[in-house]
């Protein structure tokens, strides 16, 4: 046996079923001939049913699955023809299928199956490495085989050396990448974008410093796209060229009173109309706050904006930099925590109609009313409840009392003032 090309990624699909490739064994060439045998699992597509089992393994075969009633294939086989397919993902949107593929001596291909295909599909390799003949001894005529929808040559200046699979884009910060799968080589740094749909493909070899050594792409829950380098273990984000010309020299903020304070500056503006400023609890989703109008000063230009920080002791803020033509980016995200210890819940702290108004975001078990002398007054459950919360206390004298909001976390505590 060989050490190399064992397999790329598991996926499951829409349809519940579990996904894997395999690559074809390893050494060079495919010697054992793996890839275009049907009675080995090395080189293809598998597709089976880990929720149900059969008399003789942990699994079943899905019934439409295209060799099933093939005695010379095996079951188990979703496509042939794979050389060593590294990372291959399903599109989030429409399922479809894309495999990137890495080659042998002179090519890199990526290969592509529509959610809605159920076809037997052989992708060529060894008989061919992507449309090009590589070892044609027993095989079919090239239009037998299904075609990679894109390959790219072995060099350094356009093409690459061995392919790395990503994702196809479909986050809602760069509307421009929507639709497009972005990949690229782990040898040269070149990166491509690819946009298939019923009329055309179109391939985009991007411009720019892209690092080497990419041996993978992540997708996050709002459609993020990252990558990761093997040799530096760095993690990088995949961002579009917006066109909206700004650079930002710092960003922070700090709580002050409750209050959290934002600052930025910049040395180039230009034609900018405005900033949107956008808060998060979860770094995912993100609300708009407010905006600030841009000053396009030639000069370098500072900004302030103010948010309360209510009851929240962690918040992530961006802002979204808009062009007066329309187009627009995001700064980067920071992480503001809120230390000032007397954290508001209660609005307002001034009570004069015997209604204590909470409001939360995060569930507190329990509220618990005390006078200033230590003494409870009031306990209630308040689990399981977010947003605001109202609480009679209409036959409190007038005076200062304290509030806690507690769960296994900690409290929250603030003084109300009775009226």
């Amino acid at each position: 046996g060989f050490t190399n090309h064992n397999g790329g990624k598991l996926n499951f699909g829409k349809d519940g079923y579990l996904y894997f490739a395999t690559g074809d064994g390893g050494s060079g060439g495919d010697p054992s001939n793996n890839a275009q045998n049907g009675n080995s699992l090395l080189g293809k597509m598998l597709r089976i049913d880990v929720n149900n089992t059969s008399a003789s393994s942990n699994y079943s075969i899905p019934a439409d699955n295209p060799y099933i009633n093939n005695a010379e294939i095996a079951d188990e086989i979703w496509a042939l023809g794979l050389r060593n397919p590294w990372r291959w993902s399903f599109d989030r949107l429409t399922h479809d299928m894309w495999i990137a593929d890495v080659g042998q001596a002179t090519w890199e291909e990526i290969n592509f199956r529509k959610a809605s295909e159920t076809k037997a599909i052989n992708y060529g390799w060894r008989c061919y490495e992507a449309t090009h003949s590589f070892n044609t001894s027993g095989c079919q005529e090239i239009a037998v085989y299904t075609p990679p929808i894109f390959e790219y040559a072995h060099n350094n200046a356009t093409g690459g050396f061995s392919v790395t699979g990503g994702f196809v884009y479909r986050g809602a910060e760069y509307p421009s990448l929507n639709g497009y799968y972005i990949f690229a080589d782990y040898i040269s740094g070149n990166q491509w974008m690819t946009y298939d749909s019923a009329t055309i493909l179109v391939t985009k070899k991007q411009n720019g410093t892209f690092p080497t050594t990419i041996s993978s792409f992540g997708e996050s829950e709002d459609g993020t796209i990252y990558a990761c380098a093997l040799t530096t273990g760095i993690i990088y984000k995949i961002e579009a060229n917006t066109g909206v010309a700004f650079q930002l020299i710092d960003f922070s903020g700090v709580v002050k009173n409750n209050v959290t304070e934002l600052k930025w500056s910049t040395n180039t503006e230009q034609n900018l109309l405005q900033y949107e400023i956008e808060a998060s609890t979860d770094s995912i989703h993100f609300q708009k706050k407010g905006i600030v109008a841009a000053q396009n000063l030639a000069a370098g230009n500072s900004y302030t904006f103010h948010d309360n920080a209510k009851e929240l002791q962690k918040i992530y803020y961006r802002f979204r930099i808009v062009n007066k033509d329309g187009k627009w980016d995001y700064s980067k995200t920071i992480t503001v925590i809120n230390n000032s210890g007397g954290i508001n819940f209660i609005y307002p702290s001034v009570i004069t109609n015997g209604i204590i108004n909470i409001f939360i975001t995060d569930p507190y078990d329990y509220l618990q009313l005390y006078s200033m002398n230590g003494s409870l007054i009031l306990k209630k459950d308040i689990s399981n409840v977010t947003g605001r919360i109202d609480i009679p206390i209409p036959y409190l004298s007038k005076g200062i009392y304290i509030v806690k909001i507690g769960n296994s976390k900690g409290q929250l505590i603030q003084k109300i003032f009775v009226y």
